[in-house]
């Protein structure tokens, strides 16, 4: 398990100052498990090395936001899963994708052979590298995560933090991520087995060679079942085994050399805004996202847009807090409270209560020219014709049951439950016809 060093709070504060040999020391230091994980998560696609950039950028400028510096490296990693989260929705990285798909990518990017040679990977833990080439992008990134844990760079809390959800959910996510990783290591060694199984190649007899999330699925299928390809798993090791105190993978010099020059000069100090929310949402966040409103990108302008209609979005929307809360009788106002908490539409039949609200029983289930006519002219639900006729029996005809107009209070009334007092109704009784 990570071991946070005792001087890293000391030198997160001090980067947070403006302290640039602080700030050096913390991306120096971290700069490996950033390109651990965004290399793993992006299967060594040629843009890791702008995502890595990207992200050390974002770190310099917001850590002077950073409210908590313990969190730094959950934060630090959160960060680098939201940058590859947005290089997935690129339009690039979506062509990349199909590129993977089809068996076209960069054979030399792929971030799976890259760690067998560069940490010398034999057996099988060359085997378990290998099986990352057939998870989908979503078991990508958490195995870069567990990876970085297994190895003793992070510890389940910032795993968790990273992930966005507890540390329950993410064990749930982890184990799930095991199991289709155990499964792809059984169909590498299925497939490296000597002599192969005739059966497993004509199952493969249309695959293209490229390892994918569906090809893994239909592979480990058959040999799942396969007495002949089942010869081969019985001396497989659990994954957290094999990669337990494995080290990371070296920063390419390229990375490393053009970083210095391409992280700004220190944390962003002009604005001294921070918002009281998430971690996440520093100054830099909200610059990015005012530039994307104003770009009218999608979905950041359609964003802004539902929130500028919302009234109570407005500067000069004005709540008003009651002190007391009077729930049905003399003085009654918590419909009010109900309006201010609510959307306007839930409330604005009821708002007049308990005044008079003179609805028809027959409107509140859909009578003529109401809610419950259908578009073609045909009667809703409740217009006082009944199907099952005057005895309540199928046949047709009228029944007597007809819409006539409810006093406030009865069950025409619009008003939520909690309106009406349990002594008393909140209007008066109809008068007798």
């Amino acid at each position: 398990m990570y071991a946070r060093p005792t001087y890293e709070v000391e030198t997160v504060l001090a980067a947070g100052a403006g302290d640039r040999e602080a700030i050096d020391e913390l991306v120096g230091s971290h700069l490996p498990l950033v390109y651990n994980i965004v290399g793993r998560a992006m299967n060594g696609h040629p843009d890791v090395d702008d995502v890595v950039q990207e992200t050390m950028a974002r770190v310099v400028t917001g850590v002077s936001g950073l409210r908590d510096p313990d969190s730094f490296r959950s934060w630090l990693v959160a960060i680098a899963l939201n940058q590859v989260g947005e290089w997935r929705q690129a339009p690039d990285a979506a062509l990349a994708a199909i590129d993977e798909a089809m068996g076209l990518a960069d054979a030399a990017s792929d971030f799976a052979a890259l760690t067998v040679t560069r940490l010398g990977l034999s057996g099988q833990r060359k085997e378990a590298a290998e099986a990352a080439r057939w998870l989908d992008g979503d078991d990508r990134e958490v195995l870069s995560l567990w990876w970085m844990e297994v190895a003793g760079e992070l510890a389940r809390a910032e795993l968790a933090a990273a992930l966005g959800t507890n540390e329950q959910h993410a064990a749930v996510r982890v184990q799930r991520t095991k199991g289709r990783l155990e499964t792809a290591r059984t169909v590498v060694r299925a497939l490296a087995a000597r002599p192969p199984c005739p059966d497993l190649a004509a199952v493969a007899q249309t695959w293209n060679g490229a390892p994918s999330d569906l090809w893994r699925k239909r592979l480990s299928r058959h040999v799942r079942d396969c007495p002949v390809c089942g010869e081969h798993l019985s001396d497989l090791v659990p994954a957290e085994r094999l990669l337990a105190g494995l080290g990371l993978v070296a920063v390419p010099a390229g990375i490393a050399a053009v970083l210095p020059a391409a992280l700004p000069a220190g944390p962003a100090t002009a604005a001294a805004f921070k918002h009281p929310g998430l971690l996440l949402h520093t100054q830099a966040d909200f610059d990015r996202m005012r530039a994307q409103v104003n770009a009218g990108a999608q979905p950041w302008k359609a964003g802004w847009d539902k929130l500028t209609a919302n009234g109570r979005s407005r500067s000069t929307w004005k709540p008003r807090p009651l002190e007391t809360v009077v729930r049905g009788g003399t003085g009654a106002n918590h419909v009010q409270l109900a309006i201010e908490v609510r959307p306007p539409r839930d409330f604005s039949r009821s708002a007049a209560c308990p005044s008079g609200d003179r609805e028809t029983a027959g409107q509140r289930r859909g009578s003529p020219g109401g809610p419950g006519d259908r578009p073609d002219g045909r009667a809703g639900r409740g217009t006082g014709v009944s199907r099952r006729g005057r005895t309540g029996r199928p046949g047709g005809g009228t029944s007597r049951r007809t819409s006539r107009p409810r006093a406030s209070g009865s069950r025409g009334c619009h008003a939520p439950r909690s309106c009406r007092p349990r002594t008393r109704r909140c209007g008066p009784r109809a008068s007798p016809t």
